[in-house]
């Protein structure tokens, strides 16, 4: 999803997800990207437009489709994998600071950078370009490396305090 175009438009679910994520993201006290921010002030596309689904029209009463429900269910748990994942990454550079190998720091920094970025965009512009595999991996051994470091000095890991609360029944 691009916000470079001022054409742009966009689903009731994609702006719905984007909203949740800036709220989310505004609770923690983090900073919140302009391109999430510009497709969370977006208004839906209309029905008539190319972009929009089936699903962003009117009910007229009848209940949402399943498919409509599960892409709003995924959109909305990516947004919180995407904020919880960002949230563990600050906190494990707070705990390595620099004493980590940079092939691992670099890939937390730049999930940090752009973390609405599926992993293969993340492999993509790392530098040497790399798989999506092996860019979760670098950032599940920087995960660990940091929650092994936070137990051995007996402080807070970076799971502790990392909780999202969605306000509205289970995730």
């Amino acid at each position: 999803m691009s916000v470079d175009s001022a054409n742009a438009m966009f689903t009731r679910t994609e702006i719905e997800a984007a909203r949740l994520q800036v709220d989310i993201l505004r609770r923690l006290g983090r900073p919140v990207d302009r391109r999430l921010s510009a497709v969370a002030s977006a208004e839906p596309a209309t029905p008539d437009a190319p972009s929009a689904r089936a699903t962003d029209q009117p009910f007229g009463g009848a209940a949402p489709s399943r498919p409509a429900n599960l892409d709003e269910t995924s959109q909305r748990r990516s947004a919180r994998v995407a904020v919880e994942a960002s949230a563990r990454l600050e906190r494990a550079l707070e705990i390595l600071g620099n004493d980590a190998p940079e092939h691992l720091l670099s890939a937390g920094r730049l999930r940090l950078q752009y973390p609405q970025a599926p992993l293969e965009e993340l492999g993509r512009w790392a530098d040497p370009p790399m798989t999506r595999e092996a860019v979760a991996g670098r950032i599940r051994r920087l995960l660990a490396m940091a929650d092994k470091r936070a137990t051995d000095l007996g402080i807070p890991d970076t799971e502790d305090g990392v909780t999202v609360s969605w306000g509205g029944g289970a995730s």
